[in-house]
């Protein structure tokens, strides 16, 4: 497995537009809805686009998002899928005792 990070969805265009593209699937997550943070409608509409994007060039693509997009969705689905987007709240922290993490929606 190879993991890579981007930042913005010009470059996964870019990727999909390359004839040599080896993947076939994508599992978008996305605009988890959570009481305690505040929605991110620009996430919701990334995760519907990129879903419709793959959809478009033939590609399987799966969407979780709001109250979809939770731990135990993106566990059950994640294997299947060859790459994984995510748009939504991160927690980044310095102290090596505590772990980053995605903010996804509550179960």
């Amino acid at each position: 497995m190879v993991v890579t990070q981007t930042q913005g969805i010009g470059i996964l265009e870019a990727c999909l537009e390359r004839v040599e593209s080896q993947f076939n699937s994508v599992l978008c997550v996305g605009s988890p809805h959570r009481p305690d943070w505040d929605d991110l409608p620009e996430a919701h509409a990334e995760v519907v686009t990129i879903t419709g994007r793959f959809r478009e060039v033939g590609k399987h693509a799966v969407l979780l998002a709001e109250a979809e997009a939770t731990v135990t969705n993106l566990k059950a689905e994640a294997g299947q899928h060859e790459v994984l987007h995510f748009a939504c709240h991160a927690m980044t922290v310095t102290a090596p005792s505590e772990s980053s993490r995605l903010i996804l929606a509550p179960i």
